[in-house]
């Protein structure tokens, strides 16, 4: 008889984090079908990240299972510089200029901390700002 993953083309992938990090939340999860555990490096300390492998890497040599884990990196932190005023209201259509140079913000135009935006983004893609709240589309 086959063992259950020598036929499973699909894998499972779990976000681990501190509710799930400990031996029997992690046994059941490895029980359940995960086959990847996920670790978000946007968070915790290289200490946390190395208790947590160790962790994992002891549940599936006890388990005799197989685990991946998947080191969550993030991108660049781009940020807006500071505004003059509060908010700013910006309606469908409107023109914005988002620039490296640092300049104070206002209605028109936007400081953006990455410098290098300007020659990584072709014209025509989308900008999603604020965790995608709002979208803007490069013109040039």
């Amino acid at each position: 008889m086959q063992s259950r993953t020598a036929y499973r083309r699909t894998k499972i992938v779990a976000t681990i984090g501190p509710a799930t990090l400990k031996s029997g939340v992690l046994r059941q999860i490895i029980q359940a079908g995960a086959t990847t555990l996920r670790l978000n490096f946007s968070h915790g300390t290289h200490e946390d990240h190395q208790r947590s492998i160790r962790l994992i890497r002891q549940m599936a040599f006890e388990l005799n299972q197989p685990v991946g884990i998947l080191q969550d990196l993030q991108g660049p932190k781009i940020r807006l510089g500071k505004y003059k005023c509060q908010s700013i209201t910006l309606q469908s259509g409107d023109s914005y200029i988002l620039t490296s140079r640092e300049v104070e913000c206002s209605q028109e135009i936007g400081y953006v901390s990455y410098e290098y935006l300007a020659d990584e983004v072709p014209e025509g893609s989308r900008i999603l700002l604020d965790d995608g709240k709002v979208e803007m589309r490069v013109e040039k």
